[in-house]
């Protein structure tokens, strides 16, 4: 995984503060590889998050370098794998709502 958490949570912890996942894969899913924004939830809400992302297959990833990108515009959040856009998080859009345990540091995609 290449997580990017600030180093100073200044709207609060987890997830009010954010966490951009540029890429995770889990063991149980061999070849697919997540990139997520988590965000707090509209409601402020302390163990809801708000996640956007996306599952790409990457089929041999374990098998060879690949290349892992993240370009940050003041408008939108993109990710990337090999050149190929793996996910598009722009200023203002909502995502999926999450319930505590789903999501989380490390949660592997959970969520769903």
């Amino acid at each position: 995984a290449i997580w990017l958490l600030p180093t100073d949570s200044v709207y609060g912890s987890w997830p009010r503060s954010g966490e951009i996942d540029v890429m995770e894969a889990v063991g149980h899913k061999p070849g697919v590889v997540h990139s997520t924004v988590h965000t707090a939830a509209p409601d402020g809400h302390a163990l809801r998050s708000m996640r956007f992302g996306h599952a790409r297959t990457v089929a041999d990833a374990h098998a060879r370098f690949v290349t892992y990108s993240l370009v940050w515009t003041p408008d939108e959040v993109r990710c990337y794998a090999d050149g190929e856009c793996t996910l598009v998080c722009r200023r203002g859009e909502k995502g999926k709502r999450v319930e505590a345990g789903e999501d989380g540091p490390g949660a592997g995609g959970r969520g769903g």
